[in-house]
């Protein structure tokens, strides 16, 4: 990782080791950009219930942004990747668990 950006306070991530095939799987699925769908939907608004949260995101990190397929409490369709918690996301197989994200 590499210090925060003047325009974020999120330090940088660095690209994850699969980039190129993450993004290529990324662009065969034709997802990017599409219309609501309510299977995503709801599975968004159950995981907003089930955990007691205000807001719940389906992303998908694409080279320069995330790009929300479904979301819950937040008025944005997409962020910047470097302004995103997203972009760590990508950097591992495991889950990100991140116990307060407020900054």
């Amino acid at each position: 990782m590499t210090e925060a950006s003047p325009q974020s306070p999120l330090p940088l991530p660095r690209l994850p080791a699969n980039e190129t095939e993450r993004l290529a799987a990324l662009r065969r699925y034709k997802i990017l950009d599409t219309p609501p769908e309510a299977a995503f939907d709801r599975i968004t608004r159950l995981a907003a219930k089930l955990f007691d949260m205000p807001i719940a995101l389906i992303s998908l990190v694409d080279e320069s942004r995330a790009w929300f397929k479904s979301c819950v409490g937040f008025g944005a369709s997409e962020v910047p990747r470097d302004d995103t918690l997203c972009s760590f996301a990508v950097l591992t197989d495991e889950p990100l668990i991140i116990p307060d994200a407020r900054l």
